[in-house]
């Protein structure tokens, strides 16, 4: 695992399955919840700008969204919208990692299905994984499971023991696999000297390093996603 937020929140899960299941099953999904929103924050960096503003209209819904939901309908769009057409070249890897259709064997086959067995084990949106699916159903599928439970509703200390193994194996398939994760993350901070301080958000940061000896770079503060994993 190479994105350092992500680790941070696994050690948080971790130190749950000591306190109780509910606590372990809370934990994973604010897991869940962030892995979501990592990966419609990556997407939407890596739209080009256009005349069309898709990019600004994107990050316009997320600062607003009010549900796990709308960011999961801003990566559709990203991914299989008008939107697609603009997104860099070194982020296709990621757009066919989450639309591709796969069948039984791959990781994204069986991060699905562990989650359906969730949604199945609550007795929700109880349907059969089909012969072929694509990764976009797993994060349709933690939306609609978190607003059940966490949104709408609490299940029970005995719900939560069953489906909490199936839940933690689904995320990690997604975290342990996708290439986004893989990739070089830094938050860049210009200082007076016109230099940037490069403050690592993965396990590796070399790529970004160069930025700490020149200032004829402009890059405004933020975090960045180097385009090739590593």
């Amino acid at each position: 695992m190479l994105f350092r937020p992500i680790e941070r929140m696994l050690e948080r899960v971790e130190l749950s399955k000591d306190d109780s299941d509910i606590s372990y099953f809370t934990s994973l999904m604010y897991l869940g919840e962030m892995v979501v929103k990592v990966i419609a924050s990556g997407l939407v960096a890596a739209i080009v700008d256009e005349r069309e503003r898709h990019r600004y209209r994107l990050l316009h819904r997320l600062v607003r969204a009010d549900g796990i939901g709308e960011w999961c309908s801003c990566i559709d769009q990203i991914l299989i919208g008008p939107a697609s057409q603009h997104l860099h070249n070194e982020s296709r890897s990621d757009q066919k990692e989450l639309t591709a259709k796969i069948s039984s064997g791959a990781w994204q086959y069986e991060s699905v299905t562990r989650i359906q067995k969730c949604l199945c084990e609550l007795g929700i949106d109880c349907e059969e994984v089909k012969l072929t699916t694509d990764l976009r159903k797993w994060y349709s599928s933690f939306a609609v499971l978190r607003n059940k439970t966490r949104g709408h509703g609490a299940p029970s200390f005995d719900t939560c023991s069953k489906i909490a193994t199936d839940l933690e194996i689904s995320i990690l398939l997604v975290i342990n696999n996708l290439s986004m994760f893989k990739r070089q993350w830094a938050y860049l901070h210009r200082n007076l000297s016109g230099k940037y301080r490069v403050t690592k958000l993965s396990k590796e940061s070399v790529l970004f390093d160069h930025l700490k000896s020149t200032s004829e770079i402009n890059f405004t503060n933020g975090v960045y996603i180097f385009g090739s994993s590593q």
